[in-house]
């Protein structure tokens, strides 16, 4: 079938009708991870590691930042 005319209720009605078509599709039956695998998402942000999707995130704190702040009284 064609794509109906945007903003028309027949290309509303064939989008629901394809979405629970594809949502059949990939949800038949509860799965693990591991036996669907990805099922969304573009190539680059699936094949990419969590370092080269967030460059601005340490990996761990430094030691200054790792040492508690103490807070003493002051003395009188």
């Amino acid at each position: 079938m064609k794509r109906p005319k945007l903003s028309t209720k027949e290309h509303a009605d064939w989008m629901r009708r394809r979405a629970e078509e594809r949502s059949k599709k990939l949800f038949r039956e509860p799965t693990e991870f591991n036996e669907r695998g990805i099922i969304s998402g573009s190539d680059q942000s699936i094949h990419s590691t969590d370092a080269e999707v967030f460059p601005d995130e340490l990996k761990e704190y430094s030691p200054q930042e790792r040492k508690p702040k103490l807070v003493t009284p002051k003395e009188q």
